[in-house]
């Protein structure tokens, strides 16, 4: 499913992309939503979405405001989860997904 798709699809959704594993950084692939805020590539194993790459499972932030350090891929977004993307038991990259809402258990 392409970002655009995604986006398009799931109620609530206001921002999603495709992060991809490259010399130790996620590296920004397709994205749909707002232009992000910071650079198009991350250091593993720095911020919560470069996390994910290292521990292999989804994350979720019920509400990045009261996150130390987060940066929003949109300054609407208010939570943030990011699933790996793992091919032969190597993380290669991961889909972040931001909504617009709070969300709760």
């Amino acid at each position: 499913m392409s970002a655009r798709a995604f986006k398009m699809n799931y109620k609530n959704i206001n921002w999603v992309g495709f992060y991809f594993v490259k010399d130790s950084q996620l590296v920004l692939g397709p994205f749909s939503g707002k232009t992000c805020l910071y650079k198009n590539s991350l250091l593993i194993k720095r911020r919560f979405v470069g996390n994910v790459t290292v521990i292999k499972s989804v994350q979720r932030i019920d509400d990045v405001l009261a996150f130390p350090g987060h940066i929003a891929c949109d300054c609407d977004s208010r939570s943030e989860l990011c699933v790996p993307i793992i091919v032969n038991g190597e993380c290669v990259g991961e889909i972040d997904i931001d909504s617009a809402n709070y969300w709760s258990l």
